[in-house]
């Protein structure tokens, strides 16, 4: 019986039906199912998440290459097949072809992210909003990003980061209070102290708040309390959000976009905030500190956030480039942030409660701000290249640091 029979024989509208056709979908996004329009016999094509493929339609073909990270299928160039060498289908991913094989890639990427976004909100409505939903959820949502399953014995950085989302340690209550932006302040004025913390400017709790709120101090951000990426800069009046926006943030339950328990029940605000900046006109450069048991480890510095320039830059603790990329970003190296002494000690003092946390910090050459504490980054979905990087950069979740047991 073919998959989509299946999902027919199902009642209209019941979850056998639906969770049939999802496993159907993702089989389609990760590249191992049926697509609507399957492929003639030809010869060896290649899919975006995959890699080789033989001809035909059906599943991925060809031998394991040597030295390929456990867990992962690479298979071996075709010299007569849309990719002569390794070095092109590189130049692939990297989006640096411009043929006509780069053509129709771009078109099954553009069909597999729309059926990916279709896929999720089918996951959202059907999985139950229950522990073992979420983690249901969360292990479709790496499948479609990494075109893999999550490992059991977690290796890569990404897999770490995978069991702790699933494995309940984002219910614990610290947690559950740093995601929520006004008790984060709260927690960063104990651990180092008010003067680090961006000002709030106003705190709007309810749709009568946002009602009669007149903004009067220039500029600013503005964004939702219980939640991650959603914000607005505002330089001046004309820029700030209408009622209808304000009102829709209000009613947004975070929980529900990613399944990230850490947000479940956390009330919704909105809050307006400093815009910290050197100039007055562009933001702080951003550095993301990544810790362990109490200890940076490594340094993501973003520049140009939010702009056609944005750059994501790693180095160790004591500024040496690293050699790791976020896919499709540029990350071009830059001289020493003055402060970053400063940036250690406050990321040391605020992630001491926690195994795992990344603390995001805005700085100036004379002034530091904490922006927020980030339990989960991008929810393990975050592509990073060259591929061994994910073990180099997986090693800290399992070394001792020496002096930060019992802190």
């Amino acid at each position: 019986m073919s998959r989509g029979a299946a999902v027919r024989r199902g009642p209209a509208g019941s979850a056998t039906g639906s969770v049939a056709g999802i496993a159907t979908a993702v089989g389609i996004v990760v590249g191992t199912g049926r697509s609507p329009r399957r492929r003639p016999p030809g010869p060896p094509t290649a899919s975006p998440t995959r890699g080789f493929r033989g001809g035909g339609g059906g599943g991925g073909g060809g031998r394991r290459l040597a030295g390929a990270p456990h867990g992962h299928r690479r298979t071996r160039p075709e010299v007569n097949g849309n990719f002569e060498s390794a070095d092109a289908w590189r130049e692939f991913l990297r989006g640096n072809d411009d043929s006509e094989t780069m053509t129709q890639a771009s078109e099954s990427r553009r069909f597999r992210n729309r059926l990916r976004r279709v896929v999720l909100r089918s996951c959202c409505a059907v999985f139950p909003r229950i522990p073992p939903g979420d983690r249901a959820f969360a292990w479709v949502e790496f499948l479609l990003t990494h075109g893999r399953r999550p490992v059991r014995r977690p290796v890569r950085y990404v897999d770490h980061l995978f069991a702790r989302r699933v494995d309940g340690s984002l219910r614990e209550p610290l947690r559950r209070l740093v995601s929520d932006k006004e008790y984060a302040k709260m927690f960063i004025e104990l651990r180092v102290g008010a003067r680090y913390n961006l000002r709030t400017y106003a705190l709007l709790r309810t749709v009568g708040e946002v009602e009669s709120f007149v903004p009067d101090r220039f500029p600013c951000v503005v964004k939702p309390t219980a939640a991650a990426s959603v914000l607005r800069f505002v330089r001046g009046p004309g820029d700030f959000p209408d009622r209808e926006t304000l009102r829709r943030w209000l009613a947004l339950d975070f929980y529900r976009e990613g399944r990230e328990w850490n947000y479940r029940h956390l009330r919704q605000k909105i809050v307006v905030e400093e815009f910290f900046t050197a100039d007055g006109h562009h933001q702080a450069p951003e550095y993301k500190m990544f810790c362990f048991r109490g200890k940076p480890r490594f340094i993501m510095e973003a520049l140009h956030r939010f702009t056609e320039r944005y750059t994501c830059t790693f180095y160790d603790p004591d500024w040496r480039r690293l050699e790791v990329a976020v896919r499709g970003r540029p990350n071009p190296a830059h001289r020493k942030p003055p402060r970053l002494g400063l940036m250690l000690d406050l990321a040391e003092r605020l992630s001491a409660p926690f195994d795992f946390v990344r603390v995001d910090l805005y700085a100036t050459d004379s002034e530091v701000r904490v922006g927020e504490l980030t339990n989960c980054p991008q929810r393990a979905l975050q592509v990073w290249e060259p591929e061994s990087a994910q073990y180099d950069l997986g090693r800290h979740f399992r070394e001792e640091i020496p002096g930060a047991a019992g802190r």
